[in-house]
């Protein structure tokens, strides 16, 4: 058995320190407020995964800018280019 990197020896020494430093009367308060924690962090830690998740999915779905056609790529002109005609003579006014 291994948590956190201690071994069983250690986590005894541990327990048995807490124990002694805060008395029989606080631990079994203080280990509960610790589950509390424990359990807060996992659910707040939850919550972003899932909201990560949800986030690059909707990224996903969505088109980036390279993969959406252009304007130009549709066949028709923009509203800036001169209008081309065989004769440009037709456009020039009568003086």
């Amino acid at each position: 058995m291994n948590i956190l990197g201690m071994g069983p020896f250690e986590l005894i020494v541990i327990l048995g320190l807490a124990l002694v430093i805060f008395g029989p009367d606080k631990l079994p308060e203080l280990a509960r407020q610790a589950g509390r924690t424990v359990a807060q962090v996992r659910r707040v830690s939850a919550e972003l995964t899932g909201e990560l998740q949800r986030g690059l999915q909707i990224e996903d779905t969505q088109p980036s800018p390279e993969t959406r056609p252009s304007p130009r790529a549709s066949g028709t002109g923009s509203a800036t280019s001169p209008p081309t005609t065989k004769d440009d003579d037709v456009l020039q006014p009568p003086y």
